[in-house]
């Protein structure tokens, strides 16, 4: 068989065994969390001064607008006065979940806060995504830490 030939039977292999489709999207780490519902998950946004931000159903619609990344797999947002930063690492993804490390932290030294969660997430059908699980235990590729 030739090499050609060899690849295009394991992506014919792979689609009809895993389910994917040519319009299958793979989403990046920012696309994800501008697009994470903040009210979808314990983190110091949706445990802040009640209502607050009531508003504000995505990260993209708050005040954390500085962001950096790191090939698709990590986004890092800041704030306006670059006091608090919010950080997603995609782990894996399955079917049509994320597996994701959520950060959350102030930047200010010594730190006054500091959540790191594993999560899983899911899009929802107006685009945005949401928690579906919150994991109470570390797994690879994310620890979990409070301070």
């Amino acid at each position: 068989m030739k090499p050609i030939q060899l690849i295009y039977s394991i992506l014919i292999y792979l689609f009809i065994h895993l389910g994917a489709s040519a319009s299958d999207k793979i989403y990046s780490a920012k696309e994800i969390l501008l697009n994470l519902e903040v009210g979808s998950f314990h983190n110091s946004l949706s445990e802040g001064v009640p209502g607050e931000y009531k508003n504000h159903k995505t990260f993209k619609e708050t005040e954390f607008t500085h962001g950096e990344y790191d090939k698709n797999k990590y986004f890092s947002l800041t704030n306006n006065d670059k006091s608090w930063m919010i950080s997603l690492k995609i782990i894996g993804i399955k079917n049509d979940e994320y597996t994701v490390c959520f950060g959350d932290f102030s930047i200010i030294r010594p730190p006054t806060y500091v959540a790191v969660n594993p999560l899983i997430l899911k899009k929802t059908k107006p685009g945005n995504f949401r928690v579906v699980k919150e994991i109470k235990k570390s797994i690879p590729g994310c620890a979990i830490y409070h301070h």
